[in-house]
C-alpha cells in the first residue's frame, strides 16, 4: 500500500517522510497521502521544551547542608530548609527540618514550620507547626495551628491560636483568697483578715 522505500528524498521534510508514489486504483492513495501531509505538517511543528526554574527560585531558599554545622545564630527573611545541624536561634519566613536535620536553639518564623528532625529549644510560628513521624520537638510551642502526626514527639508545652498580642497588666484579684495573699507586711508571714464584731 504505502511505499517509501521507492523514492529518493530531496528536502528535509521528504527524508522524514518521503513521497508516496500514488498506486493507480484511487482510494488507498488519498488516504497514504492525506497522512503523509498530517505527519509532515506534524513534523514541521518544533516541540515545546519545559522552561528550566528560574534561579532566583532557587536561591531563594537558604540550605544548611546535609555535610554542615553552623555554630551561631541565623536571621533571614527567605525560607529555611535544614539538612544538617545549627546549633543557635533562627529567625526565618519558612522552616523545614528534614530528617536528618537538627535544629538547637529557639525558632521564630512568620509563616509554617515543619520538624521532620529533631528541634531543641522553643519553637513560634506564626502559620501552622506541624511535626511528622519522625520529627521531635523538646521545647515549648507556640503557633495558630499544630499538626502532630502519629509517631511524631512534643516535649514542652504547647500554645495554639492566633499570635501573641502585647500582654496586659492581669486584673488584681479581688476574692477573699487574693486579699490574704496579698499581704501588705514585708515578714512573708500569713495573717488573717480582721474580723469585725457586730
Amino acid at each position: 500500500m504505502f511505499d517509501f522505500l521507492r523514492t529518493k528524498p530531496t528536502s528535509p521534510e521528504s527524508e522524514a517522510f518521503p513521497e508516496q508514489q500514488p498506486e493507480e486504483g484511487g482510494a488507498d492513495s488519498a488516504v497514504g497521502m492525506a497522512l503523509q501531509a498530517a505527519l509532515i505538517e506534524q513534523a514541521e511543528v518544533e516541540p515545546e521544551e519545559e522552561p528550566e526554574p528560574e534561579p532566583e527560585s532557587i536561591a531563594g531558599v537558604t540550605t544548611i547542608a546535609a555535610d554542615t554545622t553552623i555554630g551561631g545564630s541565623i536571621e533571614t527573611e527567605s525560607p529555611v530548609l535544614v539538612l544538617g545541624v545549627v546549633g543557635g536561634d533562627l529567625t526565618c519566613g519558612v522552616l523545614t527540618v528534614q530528617s536528618n536535620g537538627e535544629v538547637a536553639g529557639d525558632v521564630r518564623a512568620e509563616g509554617d514550620v515543619v520538624v521532620r528532625g529533631v528541634v531543641t529549644g522553643s519553637i513560634e510560628a506564626r502559620g501552622k507547626l506541624t511535626i511528622a513521624s519522625t520529627g521531635r520537638v523538646i521545647g515549648d510551642v507556640h503557633a495558630h495551628a499544630i499538626v502532630l502526626d502519629e509517631g511524631g514527639e512534643l516535649r514542652g508545652r504547647c500554645t495554639m491560636g492566633a499570635p501573641k498580642a502585647a500582654q496586659t497588666d492581669p486584673k488584681p484579684d479581688e476574692s477573699f483568697i487574693g486579699k490574704m495573699l496579698d499581704d501588705d507586711d514585708d515578714d512573708g508571714a500569713f495573717s488573717p483578715p480582721e474580723l469585725a464584731v457586730v
